[in-house]
């Protein structure tokens, strides 16, 4: 059998008590009943303890159904069995009282105080043997007709200890199970406390992968880590590593701007504006670092545009006066030659040129 709790063994002493209150309240009255029929002398302590028995019958009914049939629809079971452990106490002092009755009548060793003679009593007399119609003194001096019966009250007398033991039993239940139900609560609210701290707690940790997020380190090729190049150096410098994007976009810029025609002994200078400076960092932030090709930031240094460039890559070669076809090597302007500098350009167009213009004059060409 499993273990029993608080409120298994409560229901169960509360059975018996309800059912000790109605042998207690069918014993006495079956007494109390043949007694007025018969008029046999009916005194009025039996009538009193006839009511306070039902009287108990009563209550522990009621306690059994409220607390324990019921105790689902309680919105507060704790103060209805600190209420119900105040009426076992006093429901105990009431069962004492009655005990005490039943001594003062002479129970359990004679009943005869249940008894009385009154004037409207049965007139016959007792039989042969008897000295009263009612109860005796137990003695062989005074025999009753109704001594065969005060075995009932004597029955009806050890119920109503066991009922007082009972009151005990439920008294201290109760108490057990009003701790109990406070434990509980408490741990209860404990255990809530606990995890709306670890909730805060997780709360307020700060979370790797943001700061990850936000981090102005930027993941470059090769899973390594590299911080943004610097704004003048990615401006200023025809080597430097930018995106392909940010490119893009400063040619579009570019071709919207109106252009000035360079001359072929100066160096073109690059002009750049806050506003496409602000663009340009905002965009070397948010985007992946790339290598360029060397040719292609060379042909922008020249100040050439894609278009131009991919033209040129596209259109057969043209012949220059006074160059030689050498195999590996380019024939084409001097617009692709991205690791001379602009005096050794310069020094080669000079070179031709006067080199085409003494062939005029020899008759050359």
């Amino acid at each position: 059998m499993a273990k029993w709790g608080l409120s298994t063994w409560l229901v169960f002493v509360r059975l018996l008590q309800v059912l000790a209150a109605i042998v207690s309240a069918g014993l006495n009255g079956f007494l109390l009943v043949y007694i007025h029929v018969n008029r046999l002398g009916l005194s009025q302590a039996m009538s009193t303890l006839e009511i306070m028995t039902c009287v108990v019958l009563i209550y522990t009914a009621i306690v059994l159904l409220v607390q324990h049939t019921g105790r689902r629809r309680i919105k507060a079971p704790t103060n209805v069995v600190a209420t119900f452990v105040v009426g076992d106490v006093i429901f105990t002092g009431l069962m004492i009282g009655v005990i005490t009755i039943l001594a003062r009548t002479g129970v359990p060793s004679n009943c005869q105080g249940l008894t009385t003679s009154e004037s409207d009593d049965a007139p016959n007399k007792a039989p042969k043997g008897y000295n009263t119609i009612g109860f005796g003194d137990g003695s062989s001096d005074k025999k009753g007709m109704l001594d065969k019966w005060c075995a009932l009250e004597r029955g009806y007398y050890f119920i109503s200890v066991a009922v007082i033991f009972s009151y005990m039993v439920t008294v201290t239940l109760s108490i057990l199970r009003i701790c109990e139900g406070l434990y509980t609560k408490n741990t209860e609210v404990d255990q809530q406390l606990i995890s709306a701290s670890e909730l805060q707690q997780l709360k307020l940790k700060p979370s790797k992968d943001s700061s990850r997020r936000y981090s102005p380190v930027l993941r470059a090729r090769g899973g390594g880590f590299s911080s943004p190049s610097p704004v003048t150096e990615g401006v200023s410098s025809p080597r430097s590593t930018t995106s392909r994007q940010s490119t893009g976009q400063s040619f579009r810029h570019q071709a919207r701007r109106p252009t000035l025609p360079v001359s072929p002994l100066t160096s073109p200078t690059i002009t750049i504006d806050p506003a496409r400076e602000g663009l340009l960092i905002q965009q070397q932030q948010h985007t992946v670092v790339v290598e360029e090709d060397p040719a292609e930031a060379a042909a922008v240094a020249d100040g050439f545009r894609p278009q131009q460039l991919n033209q040129a890559a596209d259109a057969p070669p043209s012949y220059t006066p006074g160059s030689s076809y050498r195999p590996g090597e380019s024939s084409s302007c001097m617009v692709g030659h991205a690791r001379e500098s602009n005096e050794m350009r310069l020094s080669e167009y000079v070179k031709g040129e006067t080199r085409a213009q003494d062939l005029k004059d020899r008759g050359g060409l």
